[in-house]
């Protein structure tokens, strides 16, 4: 399919390009290039547009969105909307790069809200394609897929070639999720081959990474090695800060190829190149898949130590989510992941040694998972102050910064100013729940019992915990107790008899 037959396409196909049903990791590249509406250009507004959206793209995102503000102060300073709209197109892709998800929802919508009202589309789509990328990392796709629905009458009207270019790479995305190949790969490829017809090297690398990881998810390993491989190569010569996502998803093309070595030494590199604040990569991920690389070498006990960082790391992002039940939802089944992948390691380490102090751990960290959940829906809804985000960020450099040597001290210092600005604004910190066990029996009586479940495909784990012991055992994975539980809430529902089901389900649980 030739470039000028997919622009053709573009407003037919576009009522059905967001179906989604997965939730994965994007590394999506941010849209800035300058509109085409030539009367409103002012130079030296565009030449600080071009050095602030130069710096994005090589991933310089603080240099970037110090930049971009600094545009944004002059623009309102002048009266000038029209760059005022494009400075916080700018902010809004720092800010999303950098996980500061609640400012870039908030500059992305300025922005396309000026654009609808003047009747300028590129500016409205573009602030659109930001807005939906947010959207798709914190893996709310039905928020995303809206986004970009709502302005399909503005589709035609699109004169920018780089918003058109990443509409391609959405589409695309959209119909490898579908399953719908035949579509998807001439898309991914219209935009690779428009990227590069523009000289936008960077947008071609992550559209190359973008299809590799679709077709890694489809598991089709030797394409997406074919696609990992040219996304790396573009990224290594052009010196891009966005090779740490490569490395990152090579890292996991590696896991799925049976080759544990290979991936432990790529996301060891991964780690040392993140040392900055800057990395496009949440930093719990990092972690993750190295514990998943040292799992799959058979080093069980240096896995469950990087799953522990990755989940103090979690513990740290998970704040940075927006406040709603919608976006906490969609985080939470990222974070799921890294905690269910740490639980489940932690006691096949326990089946093997019998040690009672990892069952002991493994059942802290499911409590602690579980008790964070809680507090962040306790969180929501509440105003909080520049002051909390500001200690929150800082908290967050330093733990990225301490990667490659760590920092201790830094770190607990940072961790302690978090902690005084949450109690001053009367929001619980991590200290505030004692869920060690010894903690939790000095809490029950003697007649009482505390029994705890974690489910997994295969196998679960139940720990009951009294005032005097501590047990753990295994039971059956979902696998097996969802049918029953299937039936069991089916007797339930439509009739006055409990069917077998109960006994059943009972029987296998306790």
């Amino acid at each position: 399919m030739s470039g000028s037959q997919t622009y053709n396409a573009l407003p037919g196909f576009i009522q059905a390009l967001f179906i989604v049903n997965r939730a994965v990791l994007l590394i999506l590249v941010p849209f800035l290039l300058a509109s085409q509406s030539e009367s409103k250009k002012i130079s030296d507004f565009e030449q600080s547009i071009k050095e602030a959206s130069d710096l994005l793209r090589v991933g310089e995102y603080r240099k970037s969105q110090a930049a971009f503000r600094a545009l944004l102060d002059k623009a309102q300073h002048k009266q000038n909307d029209y760059y005022v709209a494009r400075s916080r197109i700018g902010l809004a892709a720092c800010q999303m790069m950098i996980h500061n998800y609640r400012d870039a929802v908030q500059n992305a919508e300025a922005a396309m809200r000026y654009g609808l009202n003047t009747k300028q589309p590129d500016i409205a789509v573009r602030a659109a394609l930001n807005l939906s990328s947010v959207y798709r990392r914190l893996k709310d796709f039905p928020a995303a897929a809206q986004t970009l629905r709502d302005l399909n009458p503005l589709i035609p009207q699109i004169t920018d070639g780089q918003a058109k270019m990443q509409l391609y790479i959405h589409a695309a995305t959209s119909f490898s999720r579908s399953g719908d190949w035949d579509k998807a790969e001439p898309f991914f490829y219209a935009g690779i081959d428009t990227a590069l017809s523009q000289g936008e090297i960077h947008t071609a690398a992550s559209g190359w990474n973008q299809l590799g990881y679709m077709r890694l998810q489809n598991n089709d390993l030797a394409k997406a090695e074919v696609a990992l491989t040219e996304a790396f190569r573009i990224r290594r010569l052009a010196g891009n800060r966005n090779l740490t996502s490569s490395y990152v998803f090579l890292c996991m093309l590696r896991i799925a190829q049976g080759d544990a070595f290979s991936a432990l030494n790529l996301i060891e590199s991964a780690i040392q190149l993140a040392t900055g604040a800057d990395a496009a990569v949440p930093a719990y991920v990092l972690y993750y898949w190295r514990a998943k690389a040292k799992a799959a070498m058979g080093d069980v006990r240096a896995s469950l130590d990087d799953y522990e960082k990755s989940a103090d790391l979690a513990t740290s992002w998970r704040q940075e989510v927006l406040p709603t039940d919608g976006f906490r939802i969609s985080a939470e089944v990222g974070l799921d992941i890294v905690y269910d992948d740490y639980v489940e390691t932690g006691m096949r380490a326990w089946e093997l040694s019998k040690d009672p102090a990892i069952a002991r751990r493994m059942f802290e960290v499911s409590e602690e998972h579980r008790s964070a959940s809680f507090r962040e829906m306790e969180r929501k809804g509440k105003a909080l102050p520049a002051e909390y985000w500001e200690a929150l960020s800082q908290y967050r450099s330093v733990l990225i910064s301490s990667f490659a040597s760590p920092t201790d001290a830094a770190v607990e210092r940072a961790r302690l100013q978090l902690a005084r600005v949450e109690s001053g604004l009367g929001l619980k910190t991590d200290g505030d729940s004692n869920l060690q066990v010894s903690g939790i029996q000095r809490r029950l009586t003697d007649g009482e019992a505390l029994i705890s479940f974690h489910t997994g495909n295969e196998k679960s784990f139940v720990w009951a915990i009294t005032r005097n012991g501590f047990v753990s055992q295994i039971v059956p994975g979902r696998r097996r107790l969802n049918p029953l539980i299937a039936q069991f809430r089916e007797s339930i529902e439509k009739s006055s008899q409990v069917s077998s089901a109960g006994a059943d389900l009972y029987s296998l649980l306790f």
